[in-house]
């Protein structure tokens, strides 16, 4: 099994570079715990020990039956540093949001942007709370704006118009 078939691999359950980036650190963590201290270590009970959050946990095993059997002491660290090198190599998204989301929402944005824009792009978030509600990205180099903010901004005078009609009936 090549890096590109991993890399496919790894990418159907993984969307933000974060994400990618700390689950080739925990598989690095575990396969050498497994080569070079336990023989006998099993993924699962090796996530266990390291309190590994559920979405990671999750992701790591299912790769457990693809690909990880195919991982050596002579092989796991080339394999790992070329997936984080292809890494470099992938369409990056980078979003901007209001509040922090769960994961399981940033898995569902992930997979939105992969069927609408391609099936490696990574995400990057951001939170940036001066958005007040909405979001904004930067693809391909260009910056779109779909907060409340900007909406507020780009409609100033029409809002400021409405509330100038609204005081002017109220004072009537």
């Amino acid at each position: 099994m090549d890096e590109q078939q991993i890399l496919s691999i790894i990418l159907q359950n993984t969307f933000t570079r974060a994400s990618f980036l700390k689950r080739l650190a925990i598989l690095r963590g575990f396969l050498e715990a497994k080569f070079f201290k336990k023989s006998d270590l099993s993924l699962q009970s090796y996530l266990e020990s390291r309190q590994i959050i559920r979405g990671d946990k999750e992701a790591l095993l299912t790769w457990q039956n693809q690909f990880i059997p195919a991982l050596t002491a002579q092989n796991s660290y080339r394999i790992i540093n070329k997936l984080t090198e292809k890494l470099k190599d992938l369409p990056v998204i980078t979003v901007y949001i209001a509040v922090l989301i769960p994961e399981a929402d940033i898995d569902k944005i992930g997979s939105w942007f992969r069927t609408n824009l391609g099936s490696q792009v990574m995400l990057e978030i951001y939170q940036n709370a001066t958005l007040v509600a909405g979001c904004a990205f930067v693809w391909m180099g260009s910056y779109h704006d779909y907060s409340l903010h900007n909406l507020i901004i780009q409609k100033k005078d029409q809002i400021s118009a409405l509330l100038d009609r609204y005081a002017s009936n109220y004072q009537q």
